[in-house]
């Protein structure tokens, strides 16, 4: 998975396909183990709500798959270069959705469901999980 096509995923230069393409391959998982395959970007790139509100559109019209999900969460949990401020109301709401894609496992279940919910927080913050993040 190349950072730039997340990226150029936000910006609107890239479709679902090419992002779909893209994280084909990311995530190699071994028994419990995953093992992601991320190309670093050169540049930083603030994350915004409308951003990870894509994603969540992307997956609810069902071009991304719970996986893809977690390779997205996890590469932006991991990456040095795309960043927010969780200091901030929106940046705090980036981070509670970058922590809940990158671990479902121990979050929520990456469904329609929770991704609806995890939209209308992106949306309007708030608690819509019924969970104290």
């Amino acid at each position: 998975m190349k950072e730039s096509t997340l990226k150029e995923f936000f910006e609107g230069k890239v479709g679902d396909d090419e992002l779909l393409s893209d994280l084909t391959g990311a995530a190699l998982t071994s028994g419990d183990v995953a093992h992601f395959r991320i190309e670093d970007m050169d540049t930083e790139f603030t994350v915004t709500t409308s951003h990870l509100v894509k994603v969540c559109d992307s997956a609810l019209s069902g071009k991304l798959q719970p996986e893809q999900l977690k390779s997205i969460g996890f590469c932006l949990q991991a990456s040095d270069t795309f960043d927010w401020d969780a200091d901030t109301e929106e940046g705090g709401r980036v981070a509670d959705i970058v922590f809940y894609l990158s671990s479902p496992e121990i979050n929520y279940d990456l469904n329609a469901i929770n991704l609806s919910l995890f939209k209308e927080l992106l949306l309007h913050g708030g608690n819509p999980l019924g969970k104290t993040t």
